[in-house]
């Protein structure tokens, strides 16, 4: 029985879905990235590498759900311990907009921490293949063996049924807190989008911190849009504002993947988006996609003006490859022979 140490935002349903996979391979024990930020968050950083560090010597495999400053003395130091590094990359980590500061490439030191941990590393998982583009391109193709396997989502968490009695609500979901993820994540352009589209109704999910405050300033004076500030409960809160909404909206400049888009699509909304990032794969045949505002706004007023429950179902249909046992079946495969 394998011995699996788990790095990473242990309250993200991702990481979760990938513990409750990994634990039918072996022991997992967990430790939470999350360090927060200034003196303090740094000093939590080196105590959360000690810990992983003193680990290593009793673990098979380190699994890191993105890679970081915390994650490179352990890959380095696993080479001396025999653990097995195993890298999620679907983030800050392999994302790149320097336009706006995102991204860890931006950034030096933190690039080099991102850079050799994917080198170091027995094996590179990316979320998308527009996730493993830009690690083969950022690290010029110097890179561990990597193997794309999609993010999954918990089906049974979402409704079997879809319904057709819809309100003309086209809704985005942003958990972000800054302005580079207010901007990263699209939210100027819809609020514009909303401005052209008088007739639909159009909210955003989730912001928190100075993109709450920009949200709001920007948003101001347009009547049908609002807001509902973070944090808020997927079961309590976003899956019913799903089956009410005609349309999902998802206006990234980039996207590694695009979690809420199918959480959308599995209660039947039909997405817009730009084809920012993994977008295009997340949304296929069923969604709309358009490159400029104009666009955009005639996309929303034609899905709701012409879906049906078919293509709401179409919709479904489609997301339900992004499942949570697509990912563990996958991650089993690849996990249980890793040498």
């Amino acid at each position: 029985m394998k011995r699996i140490l788990v790095v990473g935002p242990l309250r993200s349903t991702f990481v979760k879905t990938d513990i409750a996979g990994l634990s039918d391979l072996g022991a997992v024990d967990t430790i939470d990235s999350v360090v927060g930020r200034g003196l303090k968050g740094a000093l939590r950083l080196g105590f959360m590498v000690l810990r992983i560090i003193l680990r290593l010597p009793t673990t098979d495999i380190l699994y890191c759900w993105f890679a970081d400053y915390h994650t490179v003395l352990p890959a380095l130091v696993a080479r001396i311990t025999r653990t097995r590094v195993v890298v999620v990359a679907g983030g800050y980590d392999v994302g790149y907009l320097p336009e706006i500061g995102y991204g860890a490439r931006v950034r030096p030191l933190r690039w080099w921490c991102v850079r050799t941990t994917f080198r170091v590393a027995t094996l590179v998982l990316p979320v998308s293949v527009y996730a493993n583009r830009q690690l083969q391109m950022l690290t010029e193709g110097k890179t561990a063996p990597h193997h794309v396997v999609y993010n999954g989502v918990l089906r049974d968490q979402f409704p079997e049924n879809i319904n057709n009695e819809r309100d003309a609500l086209a809704i985005t979901v942003s958990q972000g807190d800054t302005i580079v993820e207010y901007i990263r994540k699209g939210l100027p352009r819809f609020i514009n989008v909303a401005r052209m589209c008088p007739s639909i109704s159009f909210v955003i999910v989730g912001p928190t911190g100075a993109a709450l405050e920009q949200a709001q300033k920007d948003s101001a004076n347009i009547p049908n849009i609002s807001i509902v500030p973070g944090f808020v409960s997927l079961h309590g809160t976003i899956i019913p504002m799903f089956q009410r909404a005609t349309v999902y909206c998802q206006f990234s400049i980039e996207e590694t993947f695009g979690m809420a888009v199918v959480e959308a699509m599995l209660c039947g909304c039909i997405p817009v988006t730009t084809n920012g990032g993994a977008l295009p794969e997340v949304t296929g045949t069923v969604g709309y996609r358009g490159d400029t505002d104009s666009e955009l706004a005639a996309l929303i007023e034609r899905a709701h003006a012409t879906t049906s429950i078919a293509t709401r179902q179409e919709s479904r249909q489609f997301a339900l490859q992004f499942s949570a046992e697509n990912r563990r079946e996958k991650l089993r495969s690849i996990m249980s022979v890793l040498r």
